[in-house]
C-alpha cells in the first residue's frame, strides 16, 4: 500500500488548484481586459453558471469568447479564452488536448496587458499536465521556466509572487516523484518562506503535505505524521478539499504501515465523505487502499465491494495504474475465494494494461535520448556562435590596426606590411583551428548520438528480458504449481470415470506449460546476452554457430579476415545482433541446409556476408521485406551502413553489410594545436 500511496500522494500536488479552479475558473481568466470595444458572446457570471453545471457547455462558451475575441482582435479575450479551455479540459482529463490549448494560450501571454504573470501561468499549467500525465522530467522544465520568469518580478508583483508559491511547489512534486528528495525539500522550504512572508496561508496545506510525503520517502514516518495533521487542520479551514484528501491519505497509510487497519479504515472513509469537486482518481486509489486492507483482513465482501468502486472510479479518470492496481488485486481476491475464472479474468487484463504501460515507458526512453540529442546541439550552435564573435572580434581589430598603420605614414609601411602578414596569417590559423574544433565536436556529436540510440535499444531488450523472465516467467510458474495441484486432486476422479484420456490431455497441457517456459527463458536470454563479456566476439559468433549446428537444422561455416574481434567496443554487440538475426531469418524463411557467414575487417571498413542455399525469393517484388529484413535494415541504418539483398527464387540468399569504421572513432584532439596558436 506504501508504493501505491506514495504515487498517488506525488499526482495530487501536481495539480493542488485544479479543481477548486473549475468553480473559480472564469474568475482568474476573465478578470482582465473584458471592457474592451465590444462585449462578448457572454459574459463572466454567464459562463461561470454555465461552467458550473456542465463542463462541456463550459467549453462551448469559452469558444464563443475566442471568436468573440477574434472578430474583434481583442488578445486578452484570446488569451482567456485558450487558457480556460486549457483548464476545462486538464478538468476532463484530456491532458493532451489541454496542453495544445495551454500552448496556444502561451503565444497570446506575451501580449496581455500582464505578459509575465500569465505567461508563468500558462507554464505552470502545462507543469501540472505534464505531472498528471507522468511525464515529471518534462514538468520540471516547464515548471523551472516558469520560476526563472516569476523570479525577476516577484518582489515587485505580489500576484507574480503568489504564482512563484505554486511553481515551487509543482518543482518539488516533479522531483519528489523522481526520488530528488534533497532538492525536492529546498524548493518545498522557498515556497513555504514565501507563503508565510506573505501571508498566503491558503498554499500551505500543500506545502505541508509535500514536506510530509518527503519525510515519508526518506524515512522519517513520524515527521510525516505530524506534517499531514497540520496540513488536514489548515485545508479544512480554508475549505481546501484535494489537500483534505491527500493528508486523510497520507494519515491512513502511516496506520495501515504501523498494523493500525481499524483507524486506517476510518481515516479512508473520511476522505470518501469528502464532498468537494475531485478528479476521480483521488478516489479510484481510496477505495483501493480501502478495499486491500479488507482483502488482508479477508473480509472479502466489502473488498469487491471497494476493489469494484476503484475499478469504476479509474475508468473514469482514465487513471491507467489505478485500473492496474484494481485487476490485480480483484485477480487475488478471485484466487482467494476460489474464483478462478474470475481470477484469470482480472490477472489477464492487468497484463495486457501492463503492456500499454511498458510501452509508454519505452517512448519516454525515447524522449529522454532525445533530449540528450538536443542538449549536444545546443553545444554545437554555442560553439558556432562564438566563432563568430571572435571572427567579429577580429574584424574590429583589423580595422583598429589600419587607422593606427595610416597614422605612422610612409616611412612605416615596410614594417607595418609585414606586421600586418604575421597578423593575418595567425588569425587564419586560429579560424583554421576552430573550423577544426567544429567538425571534431560535429563528429562526436554523431558518435555519441549513435551511442545513445544503441544503449537505449539495449536498455529496452534488458527491461523486456526482465518482464519475461521475473514476470511472465513467474506467472507462468505459479500456473503450473496450481495445475499440477489441480491434476493430483482430479486424478482419483478421472480415473475412477475410466476415461484415461482426460489424465493424456492434463500431461499434455503441463509440457506445453513447460515448454512455453523454455522459450520465455530462452528468448530472455537472447535478448541479455552476456557470451560477449566473457568470451569476445569471434568466439562468441562461433559459440553461436555451433549451437546452431547442434540442431541438424542448418550448417553454418564462419570464416573471419583481419581482425573482427577487435572492433570498437559500442560496435560489438550491434554487430552480433545482426548476425543473429540473419541466422534465424535464415532459419525461419529459407529452409536451407547450409550457410556462409564471412566478417571481413581493414582499417576503415567491417563487411559482412552471409550466403545460404535455401529457396531464395524474388528481390524486386514490391513486397518482399517482411519484419526481420527490417529491423535488420533498421539496425545498419543507424550504424551509418550500407545493406543489400541479393535473392531469386531457388538460387539462395545473399545478404552483405558494409560499417563505416571511422565513425565510431573518436575524434583527434586540438590540445596540441592550440599550443602553437600562439
Amino acid at each position: 500500500m506504501r508504493s501505491v500511496f506514495i504515487f498517488f500522494a506525488c499526482l495530487i500536488p501536481a495539480v493542488p488548484y485544479l479543481r477548486a479552479q473549475d468553480q473559480t475558473l472564469l474568475r482568474t481568466t476573465l478578470t482582465d481586459g473584458l471592457a474592451e470595444t465590444r462585449r462578448p458572446a457572454y459574459t463572466y457570471p454567464e459562463v461561470l453558471d454555465i461552467a458550473r453545471n456542465n463542463i462541456d457547455s463550459g467549453i462551448s462558451a469559452l469558444w464563443n469568447i475566442i471568436r468573440d475575441g477574434s472578430q474583434s482582435g481583442n488578445i486578452n479575450l484570446l488569451f482567456q479564452g485558450y487558457f480556460g479551455l486549457g483548464a476545462a479540459y486538464s478538468t476532463k482529463g484530456e491532458y493532451d488536448k489541454a496542453r495544445g490549448y495551454f500552448h496556444r494560450a502561451l503565444i497570446y501571454s506575451v501580449k496581455t496587458l500582464d505578459p509575465t504573470t500569465n505567461t508563468c501561468r500558462v507554464l505552470n499549467n502545462i507543469g501540472n499536465a505534464c505531472l498528471w500525465q507522468g511525464n515529471y522530467r518534462e514538468a520540471a522544465a516547464y515548471c523551472f521556466k516558469a520560476a526563472m520568469l516569476a523570479e525577476r518580478g516577484a518582489d515587485r508583483d505580489t500576484m507574480l509572487a503568489d504564482q512563484l508559491i505554486r511553481i515551487y511547489n509543482n518543482i518539488a512534486t516533479s522531483l519528489l516523484y523522481m526520488h530528488e528528495y534533497r532538492k525536492a525539500l529546498y524548493y518545498v522550504r522557498k515556497a513555504e518562506t514565501l507563503a508565510l512572508r506573505l501571508r498566503h496561508y491558503i498554499r500551505l496545506p500543500s506545502i505541508l503535505n509535500n514536506k510530509a510525503m518527503i519525510c515519508y520517502s526518506t524515512n522519517a514516518p513520524e515527521q510525516a505524521w505530524a506534517y499531514y495533521n497540520k496540513a488536514l487542520t489548515l485545508a479544512k479551514a480554508h475549505h481546501h478539499f484535494q489537500e483534505e484528501y491527500v493528508a486523510l491519505y497520507g494519515l491512513a497509510t502511516y496506520m495501515t504501515d504501523h498494523h493500525q487497519s481499524r483507524q486506517a479504515i476510518s481515516y479512508l472513509e473520511a476522505a470518501t465523505r469528502i464532498r468537494g469537486a475531485l478528479n476521480p482518481s483521488y478516489k479510484a486509489r481510496t477505495f483501493s487502499a480501502l478495499g486491500n486492507i479488507y482483502l488482508m483482513q479477508q473480509d472479502y465482501a466489502r473488498a469487491e465491494y471497494y476493489l469494484l468502486l476503484a475499478l469504476e472510479k479509474g475508468q473514469l479518470a482514465r487513471a491507467l495504474d489505478c485500473i492496474l492496481q484494481a485487476h490485480r488485486q480483484l485477480a487475488v481476491l478471485g484466487a482467494q475465494t476460489r474464483n478462478y475464472a474470475r481470477a484469470f479474468e482480472h490477472m489477464q487484463a492487468a497484463y495486457l494494461l501492463n503492456d500499454s504501460l511498458l510501452n509508454s515507458e519505452k517512448t519516454e526512453a525515447v524522449s529522454r535520448l532525445e533530449v540528450k540529442y538536443r542538449t549536444v546541439q545546443k553545444d554545437k550552435e554555442l560553439a558556432q556562435k562564438q566563432l563568430f564573435i571572435n571572427d567579429q572580434k577580429r574584424k574590429l581589430y583589423q580595422q583598429n590596426t589600419w587607422i593606427w598603420i595610416s597614422s605612422l605614414g610612409i616611412l612605416l609601411l615596410t614594417s607595418t606590411s609585414l606586421f600586418l602578414f604575421v597578423l593575418y596569417r595567425n588569425n587564419r590559423h586560429k579560424q583554421s583551428l576552430q573550423e577544426e574544433r567544429i567538425r571534431g565536436m560535429e563528429q562526436e556529436q554523431e558518435i555519441q548520438h549513435l551511442k545513445a540510440i544503441m544503449e537505449g535499444e539495449e536498455q529496452e531488450r534488458a527491461r523486456i528480458a526482465r518482464e519475461l523472465h521475473d514476470g511472465i516467467g513467474g506467472m507462468l510458474a505459479a500456473i503450473k504449481m496450481n495445475f499440477s495441484s489441480l491434476q493430483q486432486q482430479c486424478a482419483p476422479v478421472l480415473a475412477g470415470t475410466g476415461n484415461g484420456g482426460n489424465l493424456e490431455r492434463f500431461a499434455k497441457i503441463f509440457d506445453m506449460l513447460n515448454e512455453t517456459g523454455s522459450e520465455i527463458r530462452e528468448t530472455a536470454h537472447n535478448l541479455m546476452p552476456d557470451i560477449l563479456a566473457r568470451h569476445g566476439l569471434t568466439e562468441a559468433l562461433q559459440l553461436y554457430c555451433d549451437k546452431i549446428n547442434a540442431g541438424n537444422r542448418l550448417y553454418l561455416k564462419l570464416r573471419l579476415q583481419g581482425q573482427p574481434g577487435q572492433l570498437p567496443e559500442p560496435l560489438r554487440l550491434p554487430v552480433y545482433r545482426i548476425v543473429q538475426e540473419l541466422v534465424q531469418n535464415i532459419l525461419k524463411h529459407a529452409e536451407a541446409t547450409n550457410a556462409l557467414i564471412r566478417l571481413m575487417q581493414d582499417a576503415d571498413r567491417l563487411r559482412i556476408l552471409i550466403r545460404d542455399n535455401g529457396k531464395g525469393f524474388d528481390a524486386a517484388a514490391p513486397v518482399v521485406s517482411g519484419m526481420g529484413l527490417e529491423n535488420i535494415r533498421s539496425r545498419v541504418q543507424t550504424l551509418r551502413g550500407e545493406m543489400t539483398v541479393e535473392s531469386t527464387p531457388e538460387t539462395g540468399t545473399t545478404v552483405q553489410i558494409t560499417i563505416d569504421l571511422r565513425n565510431f572513432k573518436d575524434p583527434p584532439s586540438h590540445e596540441h594545436s592550440d599550443s602553437h596558436s600562439g
